[in-house]
């Protein structure tokens, strides 16, 4: 029996390495240069583009968003947004 699992979870591990890896969603960079600096809010980033990847609080009451996407072929793309204490778009950039 004990032999019989070992062999199933080789075979489960080889198809789980053969796969692509894919994480997250693109970025539609039709929203991205909608973003407005000083007057985006916190809002209407959840409405375009979701929940972010990770945040980070930071000391002044901002925070950063990271959007993260991964093709499944080694490249990724990252959208990250800096919210001021008022969550109001301070920048972004898209890498």
């Amino acid at each position: 029996m004990k032999k019989v699992c070992f062999f199933c979870c080789v075979i489960v591990m080889l198809f789980i390495g053969c796969t692509n890896l894919r994480l997250g969603y693109p970025v539609d960079q039709s929203e991205v240069r909608l973003l407005e600096q000083g007057y985006t809010n916190e809002d209407e980033i959840l409405k375009k583009f979701g929940q972010p990847a990770k945040k980070v609080a930071l000391d002044d009451g901002g925070e950063i968003w990271l959007y993260r996407n991964m093709d499944g072929n080694g490249g990724y793309s990252d959208l990250i947004i800096t919210l001021n204490s008022k969550k109001i778009l301070a920048s972004y950039s898209n890498e």
